[in-house]
């Protein structure tokens, strides 16, 4: 600096002659940058489209092609020069990167059956050579409903066959489900010697099942091994790790009680039991075989296959005798059945079959697919069936063979504490009759095969009844009700020892069984707009009913009904899929692919890191209104700018675009904020908001922004340059979200 004065001459020249370099070199700068936003401009003015344009809310299926073009001033161009420094068209679906192109046209496909069934976000933008920021945004929800297809092919394939066909058309079990499967009398007990270790960060491991017992977390591992610890508040203590000697398939369920704590794996060959005090691991192979059901004989057709009497006249009888068309009847010959050749029966084979582990009144069941249940007894191996020890469960509980029934339990490890068993089953046909009320005055429904209705093979009504055992009392009868799913989601049927909770078509429902009624309680939790419906996972725990969707976390309060949505945002990177969640008394602990074992404690939110990643957002319709005086101007002018047709680099009623929409909103609540959304996502005023959302914040997508209007719904510019407006959509399908607070 003091070279750069201009003090004297002399000083002059040689400032002269030390900053031309400089000189040069900032004009240099200046020129690249100069290039550069040209480059830029240009490369914002190219428009990628899809070809055909795509339809707001447009029903898709299978795999789809997208044809994506470039376009200028409304016209199509064969080629683009997206690809010169670093630029290249982007396609997401829900936020996340499906394929880039640096060439246009290109055609991109998108499997949507490893998408899911549901609204799904489908955008195409230019992305800059840096990646962080997206420019010329455009696109539409799709529906994704690959089991509507299903449906119609099926449907389809069902109105080829006759009409009497159609009429009674059951619940016929498939080829699969007619095998005969024949679980061993005893298991196979072989005690194994464990690699014991420590785990410095337990959390950090990817589980696929999760148990909390007491002040214990049980982590079951993808190679069928176990991670046990106690978890503290805000930290993330060592645990034991128990390993396996051989490799097995990944942990499917995990049963905690009597010092030993069970778990069974996805091959559902062996049951494993690892006892604390002598830290040995029981290894049960409870490998089932699995035959073919030999051929019926084929029976002759009366009609075709046997001989017809002969008419013809003897050759000895006496001519004088007959008159003319008269005939003598000849007894027809013995039927021979031809000879048919009759297929060998297939071999049989071994396979698995223990779906679950459960510990109900001291006993060990093994719980499987087609009704099948067996008891384990841990010193000796013996198994023995269930279905028929009406000392542990209750009559009718299993109703029958054929592949049709599931069953669930639910209960403490000690035979004192109380326990529910649930029974599924199709429902009757339409011309059964209620049997009387039982003792407890509730009418049992006679079991049989469900009849398909309508022409959606894949939705059936099955009836769930549950039971209910106060200690060590006999079983009761607390209630018979019915539900509408998919044989799929039966088994997304959440069991705790005082409710269940069943995922359907409009949402989830909830039974509270009380000790003191004979009739369950139903709690309906109806969704909120744009609320995913398709349920993965559900659990029960005294801190609420919990499920799981595309990753985000809903939590119900059993007591109240309250209804809370936590969101993957605050996560570098991606949180991941959700492998399993388990509840305790005051929080859920999630299982993600890619972020680790997440507590969720409702109430407990952290400065830097909100719900451990996750944002919360309270549901209902009494979070759809501001609660300041600014945040009802601003409702008005949102109200008020509906329809506004989606201009680009607009910011008025005649026409606007995203940041331009949230930009003018906020002027009239008096608050000036960035014209750009990467301005907003990067802007030095606005609380970065970790916690909870509320009403007017501003959520900041990759390339995209709006402003939340609570319940899960936003205010937004939808459907992009083409045909695209402000109007109202949801949070559900977005990722990499920041949130801004810039209203107060």
């Amino acid at each position: 600096m003091r070279i750069c004065l201009p003090a004297f001459a002399s000083r002059r020249r040689a400032s002269a002659v030390i900053h031309f370099p400089v000189f040069v070199f900032h004009s240099l700068v200046l020129l690249c940058l100069a290039a550069s936003a040209a480059q830029a401009q240009r490369a914002a003015r190219v428009r990628p489209a899809f070809e055909p344009k795509l339809v707001r809310r447009q029903t898709v299926s299978g795999i789809v092609r997208f044809r994506i073009v470039a376009r200028r001033d409304g016209l199509p161009h064969e080629f683009a020069p997206i690809g010169s420094g670093g630029w290249a068209v982007v396609v997401r679906i829900d936020g996340h990167l499906l394929a880039a192109r640096t060439k246009l046209p290109a055609i991109v496909e998108w499997d949507t059956r490893k998408a899911g069934d549901g609204i799904h976000e489908v955008h195409v933008a230019v992305r800059n050579p840096r990646g962080d920021q997206e420019v010329g945004v455009e696109g539409a929800p799709l529906i994704v409903d690959n089991a509507s297809a299903d449906t119609a092919a099926e449907a389809a394939q069902l109105s080829q066959t006759s009409l009497t066909q159609q009429t009674d058309v059951r619940d016929v079990p498939s080829d699969q489900e007619a095998l005969i499967l024949s679980p061993p009398s005893a298991a196979k007990v072989q005690l194994l010697k464990p690699r014991l270790s420590r785990s410095v960060k337990p959390l950090a491991t990817r589980a696929t099942a999760l148990l909390r017992s007491g002040s214990r977390l049980y982590i079951g591992l993808p190679d069928g091994g176990l991670v046990f610890c106690t978890p503290d508040i805000g930290a993330n203590r060592g645990g034991s790790v128990v390993r396996l000697p051989i490799p097995e398939s990944p942990v499917l369920s995990l049963a905690a009680g009597g010092g030993r704590v069970w778990w069974s794996t996805e091959g559902g060959r062996a049951v494993y039991a690892y006892t604390d005090a002598t830290h040995v691991v029981t290894r049960y192979d409870v490998t089932a075989t699995l035959t073919t059901p030999p051929p019926p004989p084929l029976m002759p057709d009366s009609a075709t296959d046997t001989a017809p009497a002969a008419t013809a006249a003897t050759a000895d009888a006496d001519p004088g005798q007959q008159t003319a068309g008269d005939a003598v009847p000849v007894d027809p010959p013995a039927f021979v059945p031809p000879s048919i050749p009759v297929a060998p029966a297939a071999p049989p084979k071994l396979t698995g079959w223990v779906r679950e582990v459960v510990l109900l009144r001291g006993r060990v069941l093994l719980i499987g697919d087609s009704a099948t249940l067996r008891v384990l007894d841990p010193r000796t191996g013996a198994l023995t069936d269930g279905t028929s020890d009406r000392n542990l469960l209750p009559e009718g509980a299993i109703p029958g063979e054929g592949g049709t029934a599931r069953l669930y339990a639910a209960a403490g490890s000690d035979s004192r504490a109380s326990a529910l068993v649930v029974s599924v089953v199709p429902a009757p046909l339409p011309e059964a009759t209620p049997a009387p009320p039982n003792e407890s005055g509730v009418e049992t429904i006679p079991v049989a095969y469900s009849k398909v209705p309508g022409n959606s093979p894949r939705w059936r009504r099955y009836v769930l009844r549950a039971w209910r055992c106060q200690g060590e009392g006999d079983w009761k009868l607390v209630g018979t009700f019915a539900t509408d799913a998919t044989p799929e989601r039966t088994a997304r049927l959440a069991v705790a020892p005082d409710a269940l909770a069943t995922a359907e078509r409009e949402g989830l429902r909830l039974l509270t069984v009380r000790a003191d009624s004979a009739h369950p309680l139903e709690l309906p939790y109806a969704l909120s707009p744009g609320m995913p419906s398709s349920t993965d996972r559900v659990v029960l725990g005294p801190s609420g009913l919990w499920w799981e969707q595309r990753g985000i976390v809903f939590r119900a309060d059993t007591r109240t009904g309250a209804r809370d949505a936590f969101l993957p945002w605050n996560v570098q990177g991606e949180m991941g899929a959700v492998l399993a969640i388990a509840a305790d008394d005051k929080s859920v602990w999630v299982a993600t692919t890619s972020a680790g074992i997440r507590r969720i404690r409702p109430g407990r939110p952290d400065v830097s890191d909100g719900y451990n990643g996750y944002v919360r957002a309270r549901l209902g319709s009494g979070t759809l209104r501001p609660q300041t005086e600014r945040g009802n101007r601003v409702a008005g002018a949102i109200e008020a700018w509906q329809g506004v047709p989606y201009v680009w680099g607009g910011q008025s009623r005649s026409g606007a675009d995203c940041s331009g929409f949230v930009m003018r909103m906020h002027q009239v609540g008096g608050v000036s904020i960035p014209r750009t959304s990467a301005g907003m996502r990067h802007a030095s005023q606005g609380k970065r908001v970790r916690d909870e959302l509320r009403w007017g914040d501003t959520l900041v997508y990759p390339g995209h922004c709006a402003i939340y209007i609570g319940d899960g719904r936003t205010a937004e510019t939808v459907g992009g340059s083409r045909g695209g407006s402000v109007s109202h959509s949801s949070i559900w399908i977005r990722s990499s979200v920041v949130v801004r607070r810039f209203l107060r």
